[in-house]
């Protein structure tokens, strides 16, 4: 009698819990899930690259600049030590 139920029992949960539906929706929500997070990693990806890039060409004119006023003052002061 209990190997029947045992049988019947685990029978019902095999069907209920790994059924063809619930696979496929598992494996639909899984690739979804994971389409998401890949876009959102390429957004993000592309969002860092855009900020790297303004902040090289600040960084870059800023440089720029620091060099356009500093080196006539140190010419300037070379001159006058001399």
């Amino acid at each position: 009698m209990r190997d029947k139920i045992e049988v019947r029992g685990l029978a019902g949960l095999k069907d209920r819990l790994v059924s063809s539906e619930a696979v496929a929706e598992a494996v639909c929500a899984y690739a979804k899930e994971t389409n998401r997070l890949n876009y959102d990693r390429r957004a993000q990806a592309e969002s860092d690259h855009s900020a790297l890039q303004k902040i090289k060409r600040t960084g870059a004119s800023i440089i720029g600049s620091d060099r356009e006023w500093a080196l006539p003052a140190v010419e300037e002061g070379a001159e006058g030590r001399a």
